[in-house]
């Protein structure tokens, strides 16, 4: 019996007292939990304190555990302690879910990142609930990216830059069944907003208990996976190099087309192993034999006018 819209849990296990319970199920006590079948499939669960969260294709929902909600006549709750192992589940507001890519799910201390490509949208769960991050300025970048499908979302989180990377591969057209268009970019939380595009594409793996991962921080290090092997990021001072080869950097800017309004920009930092800056000191840096510092005019011998 393949339970879309439920859970069930066995009896406890305590490695203390040596007790293992974990392959009873006795039908005579309460041990499932049943959700709306309107909210999907369950794609994820994640433990939070002392809440379960549950992650469905088209909501967010959220259940006590060790203890169970008690409704007044006027709809408010009141937190009670039960026997129940997940109490009453209650969702989170929004129309949003995590579609059927659980592997784009990343928890860190304070949120949660996962996506929900049927409506083109990357989100973030706090305990003030879920928010729309993707439209932090690249929200047609992701409608329309995930307008056909993605085969695969995968999340990690970088604690070393405390940012969410996601790599995200589109469904391959019928006359072509191998993805060929890739993607990874990077969300800090330090400048709220969508940073850089990545040239890394992680696998996803199977993690241990972790569940479904691409990527993985410990003790301040970001670790991802790729052909079988462990790759440390930041690990030597070249920058751009991923799994043994490595890339150009390109930086474009975006201006606001509006020339009536009054801006201000954010300062621009740079960082990088060797810097790429073209020397305009030598007469080979004429354009249209005209030198461009000084304005004089060079014939085809080299002569200068003045």
């Amino acid at each position: 019996d393949r339970r879309k819209h439920g859970i069930i849990w066995s009896g406890i296990y305590n490695s203390i007292s040596g007790l293992n319970n974990t392959n009873q199920f006795i039908a005579g006590e309460a041990i499932t939990k049943e959700l709306n079948p309107s909210h999907g499939s369950i794609q994820a669960l994640k433990a939070r304190d002392n809440r379960l969260v549950m992650f469905c294709e088209d909501k967010v929902l959220k259940a006590e555990t060790n203890r169970d909600l008690l409704f007044n006549a006027d709809g408010n709750s009141q937190v009670v302690a039960s026997t129940a192992v997940v109490g009453a589940a209650t969702t989170y507001q929004g129309d949003f879910g995590i579609s059927k890519n659980p592997e784009s799910l990343v928890a860190t201390p304070y949120r949660m990142y996962f996506t929900d490509a049927n409506r083109g949208k990357v989100l973030a769960l706090t305990t003030e609930g879920v928010s729309v991050i993707s439209d932090a300025g690249m929200k047609t970048y992701f409608a329309d990216y995930m307008a056909n499908g993605v085969s695969k979302a995968i999340g990690s989180y970088d604690e070393f830059k405390s940012e969410y990377n996601l790599t995200l591969n589109q469904k391959a057209d019928i006359s072509n069944p191998t993805p060929d268009n890739q993607t990874t970019i990077s969300y800090s939380e330090k400048s709220k907003g969508w940073v850089s595009f990545k040239t890394f594409r992680p696998e996803k793996v199977d993690v241990s208990s972790l569940g479904l991962q691409g990527g993985i921080s410990l003790n301040n290090k970001y670790f991802t996976f790729f052909d079988g092997h462990i790759w440390l990021h930041h690990a030597t001072a070249s920058a751009n190099n991923f799994y043994g080869e490595s890339t150009d950097s390109d930086i474009t800017l975006i201006f606001n087309d509006m020339p009536d309004v009054v801006k201000s920009f954010m300062y621009l930092s740079y960082e990088g192993s060797n810097s790429r800056i073209t020397n305009w000191d030598n007469e080979s840096t004429f354009a249209d034999g005209v030198n461009m510092f000084t304005g004089d005019s060079t014939d085809s011998s080299g002569a200068t006018a003045g």
